[in-house]
């Protein structure tokens, strides 16, 4: 049995997330890219990813294994059939008709078992490999398996000669391959493609770059910027107005990956950050909390006589709002009728003595007292301005409306809510106020409710799902060591006030990598 480096298959994996990758940034970018900006709204563009309803059907030449293909482009009941070395399914799948362990093998390996990790090649186990990274120096990766490049092991048939591990048609000349495209190399009909795990063609480095295969990655020789990846933008950040609630314009960023040929003539990543400006409307959004104000005294209104019970009274309301990007302050004036208590209210000067102290009051907020004199007066009542003429005591009184008379209690703060998401950090409370205070002549109770902003802390709470990607193949170990393979893992959890996700490894052991019988672990 043959035996290279064992398969990785995570490297086939990363080649397929990257040129997927490339295929949504270029559509992306082709696409109009207006921005959505609603009111209240976090500023966040949609440039750079494909609709729902605008994704590209899947065909047998997108370059992606999608819809019922069992490798890539090919297999499937709408593909042609997969060559030697490529995924199947079922035997249909397969150009040779032979479909062993999940890979196209041909007729001499139809009864053929190979081991974990390994395929069979014309009747011969060796390690399977996904791309020329895959196999030792000795070897190339040639229809899925690490073929070594020394044709001394290789057996051909009669009209077959072997180059670099394969057998190829003999040939004395170009012009006598039967295969378009084919060159004559050292006796042999090689036919240069994208996956014989040869640098051959127009390649800049094994089985990429040049006009017909992939763009290499990074490390990898070439020539000319298109023999590399195309650049890779990520999403836009979530657009960023500071600690200013009425601002309309902040800041958004995103990571954006290019590739270049450098000077070295190897393909080289280059990352950088790109912002730009986002917007978002705040008029007539609250600013700040109402403050609404006390009550005025009942005064006379104009053209009523003054002895009149008719009266008004004033109060100012404040409040806070956004407009044009910035808090403003608007007042307003509230206005509603009262009564006045006129009744012995004097209504014209009097023509004699004065009079004395006005006194006894029973309480704090007692409004009535008692005065004498000796004089014609003039006093209100049942609303009108009546004359007097005598020596006598009359009513007095004091304004004590709005006085203290007691101590304001507060009930204890509510507990925090009124919460938009799981991960909101910010709600509010409230409590009662009890004020006491004279009121038309008596200690009265008024409630009034206050509220204020809370807070909590919600960074670690789980917001989803937690996610596991598929294991990855088991990586390739020296004799006698462990390997290893991994999966992500995709955690939803808050921070900062909002869902976010956040994408590990979680690492597991496949076990020691064994030697062949007959020999033992040190």
């Amino acid at each position: 049995m043959h035996h290279g480096v064992k398969a990785l298959g995570w490297r086939a994996r990363v080649r397929m997330f990257l040129s997927v990758s490339v295929l949504v940034w270029w559509v992306g970018c082709n696409l109009t890219d207006d921005a959505s900006k609603a009111p209240g709204g976090d500023g966040t563009l949609d440039g750079g990813v494909l609709d729902a309803d605008s994704s590209l059907p899947p065909t047998c030449e997108d370059g992606v294994k999608n819809a019922q293909e069992s490798g890539v482009d090919c297999g499937g009941s709408e593909c042609e059939p997969c060559g030697a070395g490529e995924s199947c399914q079922m035997a249909a799948d397969c150009a040779s008709g032979y479909c062993t362990e999940g890979v196209c093998v041909e007729q001499s390996c139809a009864e053929v078992e190979c081991g974990e990790q390994e395929v069979c090649y014309r009747a011969l186990c060796y390690v399977s490999c996904d791309g020329a990274d895959v196999c030792d120096p000795g070897s190339r990766c040639y229809e899925g398996v690490c073929l070594p490049l020394d044709c001394s092991a290789t057996t051909c048939e009669s009209d077959e000669t072997c180059y670099r591990g394969v057998c190829y048609a003999a040939c004395a000349g170009d012009a006598s391959c039967p295969e378009e495209g084919a060159r004559c190399v050292e006796g042999s009909c090689v036919v240069p493609t994208c996956t014989d795990g040869l640098q051959n063609g127009a390649e800049t480095d094994i089985d990429c770059g040049g006009p017909e295969c992939e763009a290499c990655t990074p490390g990898k020789s070439c020539l000319e910027v298109g023999d590399c990846q195309a650049p890779v933008a990520g999403e836009w950040s979530v657009c960023d107005f500071g600690e200013s609630t009425c601002a309309q314009v902040g800041t958004q960023e995103r990571t954006l990956v290019s590739y270049a040929c450098g000077e070295s003539q190897t393909c080289e990543a280059h990352e950088e950050v790109e912002t730009r400006e986002c917007t978002r409307t705040t008029d007539a959004q609250a600013c700040g909390e109402t403050v609404v104000g006390e009550w005025g005294a009942c005064q006379a209104m104009e053209a009523q006589g003054v002895c009149s019970t008719q009266g008004q009274r004033r109060r100012v309301i404040t409040s806070f709002s956004c407009a044009q990007g910035s808090c403003e302050t608007v007042e307003d004036e509230e206005v509603e009728a009262c009564v006045r208590d006129t009744e012995a209210q004097a209504c014209g000067t009097p023509q004699t003595g004065a009079w004395s102290a006005c006194g006894g009051f029973s309480g704090t907020c007692d409004t009535t007292g008692t005065r004498s004199r000796t004089l014609t007066y003039f006093e209100c009542g049942s609303g009108t301005c009546a004359e007097r003429v005598a020596t006598e005591s009359e009513a007095c009184t004091r304004g004590t409306n709005g006085a203290s008379c007691g101590t304001t209690t507060y009930t204890n703060w509510s507990t925090c809510g009124g919460f938009s998401s799981i991960c909101d950090t910010t709600g509010t409370q409230t409590r009662t106020a009890t004020d006491r205070k004279c009121v038309s002549g008596t200690c009265s109770s008024s409630a009034r409710s206050e509220e204020r902003n809370c807070t909590r802390t919600t960074n670690g709470i789980s917001c989803g799902s937690t996610t596991y990607g598929a294991w990855s193949t088991c990586s390739s170990a020296p004799l006698c060591e462990e390997s290893f393979k991994t999966r992500s893992v995709t955690r939803r959890t808050c921070s900062g006030g909002s869902c976010q996700t956040t994408t590990g490894t979680e690492r597991q052991s496949c076990g020691i990598n064994r030697p062949p019988p007959g020999m033992h672990c040190p």
